[in-house]
Parts: structure tokens; sequence; C-alpha cells
């Protein structure tokens, strides 16, 4: 038997329940990049780690980071060629007891996925679990990546007759969207990252500026709300290509954006274009915690300017 602890919540296997306040994180730590770890060896083999009994242990914190629960899951993981069953029995610091059964399929192209009555199944289980609760919001980057599970997913949940929100790809389209609003879907987190074609394509977005306009069209027909992020210093950035991003922005009218200032990690294409070509700037954030540009375009684009930006 192995014994593994997990010493935060985000790295409880495949989803991850977090109280904040009255709302309520579904989570699968989806907001790391999973590819800048592809080169990591040993390999992470999810039908390896997830067989036979495991026992890990687990926390709940609120947003402070105050620990309000904790929680010992016994599993026992089961394969039948691409098809496993993940069988987990949770004890919780309070007494209280849970039995969470994930039917999961290994693709050939490595990614893993869990069945909508999964996922259903967690909701029922928070919304009996915290009465008072206002909104769950699903933290997962690949929530209505494909068309025919999110419809799936959204038939269930539209029984529940709960508000939600999630994160979304510009590429959603309008019948999907549609599905999420009456399903309850209230807010969307976009991840438009910038408003000029070329550095989309040198980001390998898979979107185009046109796509991000069609879908925040979409949004605001369906009254689904939009919070938008965007990313100043990608590789090919410019006063130019800033100054686009921004006429972009205001164009699109979301109702809030947030802005981030491109890093560079190890592991990452954008380390290594910025590595290559004496780009790098070791500082990633101040004394006090604010994010500084690591990544800087001498006679381009400098640190300060980017800041000002």
């Amino acid at each position: 038997m192995n014994t593994r602890f997990w010493r935060k919540l985000c790295a409880r296997p495949l989803h991850t329940l977090l109280l904040a306040g009255t709302a309520l994180l579904l989570a699968g730590c989806a907001s790391q990049d999973i590819t800048r770890y592809a080169n990591e060896r040993p390999p992470l083999d999810l039908a390896t780690y997830f067989n036979g009994k495991i026992i890990a242990h687990g926390i709940f914190q609120d947003r402070s980071g105050q620990v309000v629960r904790r929680f010992t899951v016994d599993m026992e993981g089961r394969w039948d060629g691409n098809q496993g069953v993940l069988d987990e029995h949770f004890t919780y610091s309070d007494g209280k007891k849970d039995r969470r059964i994930w039917r999961l399929t290994k693709h050939s192209d490595g990614r893993y996925t869990g069945s909508a009555d999964d996922v259903v199944a967690e909701v029922k289980k928070a919304l009996a679990y915290y009465p008072n609760l206002k909104e769950i919001f699903f933290d997962d980057d690949t929530f209505n990546y494909r068309k025919a599970r999110t419809l799936e997913l959204c038939a269930e949940l539209k029984k529940l007759n709960f508000t939600w929100s999630c994160t979304s790809r510009v590429t959603t389209d309008y019948e999907t969207l549609k599905a999420m609003k009456e399903a309850g879907c209230r807010l969307l987190i976009v991840g438009y990252e910038s408003g000029d074609e070329q550095i989309l394509k040198n980001i390998k977005k898979g979107a185009t500026v046109d796509m991000a306009r069609r879908f925040t069209e979409n949004c605001h027909k369906l009254g689904l709300v939009i919070h938008g992020d965007f990313i100043v210093g990608l590789p090919g950035e410019t006063r130019e290509t800033l100054r686009k991003t921004i006429d972009f922005a205001k164009r699109l009218d979301t109702e809030t954006i947030q802005v981030s200032i491109a890093h560079a990690y190890p592991g990452t294409e954008f380390y290594d274009f910025a590595k290559q070509n004496a780009l790098i700037n070791i500082g990633m954030a101040d004394e006090q915690g604010h994010q500084l540009p690591n990544v800087i375009y001498p006679g381009i684009l400098e640190a300060a300017e980017l800041m000002e930006w």
C-alpha cells in the first residue's frame, strides 16, 4: 500500500473543492499548464499511479489560507484496458464520511476524462453540504473544450437548478453557450490574451481575433457575463501590438478585465525563445510581491514601458 500526502487540496486527484466564503470552487488544478512538465522523469501515468490501494490526506482552505477542514481518503484504482474506476472513501475531521466513484477513460493522446455523472455527483454533494452556497465555479480550462461532453453535462446540471460559472475558450460556439446559460451559467473567465493576430499565432493560441469577437457577441446576446484575461509582453509584442490589444479590449466591452505580464517559465517554449534571444530578466516580482516583467525586448519594449502600458 502506498501512502501519499497532498499538502494542498489542489493536488487531490481529478477535482478539488475549495471553500471560499459562500462560493465553492470545483477545480481540477487545470489552471496549471501541464505541458510545462512534459519532459519530467519518470513520466506520470495515471493508470499506474492510481492502481491498487492508496491512502491520501488533504485539507480545505478558505481564501485567507486558513485550514477549515481536513480529510483522509482511502482510494482503490482498478483498470481494464483503457477503462478505469477510482473508488474513494473520505473521512473528514468533523466525523462526516463520503464516497465518490470516478469512471475514467484513457485516450490515445494521453488525456484522461471522467464521465459527466461524476461531475454532477460532485455538484449534488456540494449543494447538500453547503445549503447557503450561492455559486459554484468550475476552475477547468478545458470545461467546454469538447462540445458533445459540454452539452451532455449541461443537460444534467440544468436539472439541479443552481448558479455556476467557469473558464471558457473563445472557440465555443453559440449552441454550446446557449446550453450553458440555460443550465445556470452566469459568468465566463475568458483568455483573450491579445488583440493582435500575429501574437496569437506566435503563442499557438488556436484562436483568432474574429473568433474572439464573435464569441463575445454571442455571450452578450445570451446575457453571459465575461471576465476577460489579457497578457502583455508575449513574443512579438511592440507598442503597436499593445495598442491593438487595448483598442480590442475596449471594443469587446466585457464586464471586467484582468491584465497580466507574460512570464517565461523554465520548460516552456516561451522560456526557450527568451533565453535564446537573451531576453530573460531574472526578477519576477518586487519586494511587495507586485508582478514584474521577466522578459524584455531591448529597443522595442523595456521593462518600465511594459509596466506603464
